[in-house]
């Protein structure tokens, strides 16, 4: 009679084992099920370029312009784009454009690359419009003494803050010399359209957290990729998974020749 009680016990628990088996996996398989297999593991996903009528700005600006000093690499825009080249007097200047990208935040970061500068060369002006060239924000802006990359955060107020489906458009100048005393000037510009955030997406997110960029990235919002990953990075800098998919985001973006450089600068106002 022990010897069946026995029996039914271990059957009982091992029926209770496999139970909760198949629970565990489900749930594990309903998670992943909620990524595409690009998200759930590091980032692959390929930047798309939406070349579909939309306006488009210009990645790099040139390393020679009149009134300008020679500067040994380009301004550049860290935004999807083509690399395209032209011949001005000769020379092969880039001609490279951006595409319109999305956004789901209501006052997202921009991401610039400024290249090693002359002494005189310290002053930047980021600016942010509505799609009728009406001013957002404006502000200048003492660049580092050393190269490398800068991101541009809204102030927080809602006043700032994007609106769902309306494009923006944006550019950044790096004045040669005192803005006060001269109107030469290398520049970038982009467009930047705020999205509504899907449940899909929502869902996404939430399984990759708190590493949501690799969800941004395989849904192509790369300024909301870029701003997460280096968040993090700020806070674990030695991080060689972090380090490296910030390498992987850069070439997926064609900015492979950027993809080394430092993050030198944040400003937030």
């Amino acid at each position: 009679m022990a010897r069946k009680n026995f029996v039914f016990e271990e059957m009982r628990l091992g029926c209770a084992i496999a139970l909760a088996l198949a629970t565990l996996i489900g749930s594990t398989l309903q998670v992943r099920s909620q990524l595409t297999p690009s998200v759930s593991n590091s980032v692959v996903a390929e930047a798309q370029f939406p070349d579909n009528g939309a306006p488009t700005g210009r990645r790099r600006g040139g390393t020679s312009r009149n009134g300008c000093p020679q500067l040994n690499k380009y301004l550049t825009a860290l935004v999807p784009g083509k690399e395209t080249w032209k011949e001005v007097d000769g020379n092969k200047v880039p001609d490279s454009k951006s595409f319109l990208t999305s956004t789901v935040a209501n006052r997202p970061t921009f991401w610039v690359y400024v290249p090693e500068l002359p002494e005189n060369m310290r002053v930047g002006e980021f600016v942010l419009q509505d799609s009728a060239g009406e001013d957002i924000y404006r502000t200048l802006l003492t660049l580092p003494d050393k190269p490398g990359i800068i991101s541009i955060s809204l102030p927080q107020n809602s006043q700032y803050a994007l609106e769902t489906g309306k494009k923006y458009y944006w550019y950044f100048k790096l004045y040669c010399g005192d803005p006060q005393q001269t109107s030469d000037y290398y520049y970038v510009d982009a467009w930047i359209e705020r999205v509504a955030l899907t449940p899909e997406l929502e869902s996404q997110l939430k399984a990759a957290k708190p590493r949501e960029y690799i969800a941004y990235a395989a849904n192509n919002f790369w300024y909301d990729a870029l701003t997460n990953l280096a968040d993090l990075r700020r806070t674990d800098g030695s991080n060689a998974r972090l380090i490296q998919e910030w390498i992987d985001i850069l070439t997926k973006l064609d900015l492979q020749d950027l993809a080394q450089e430092p993050i030198v600068q944040r400003y937030s106002f």
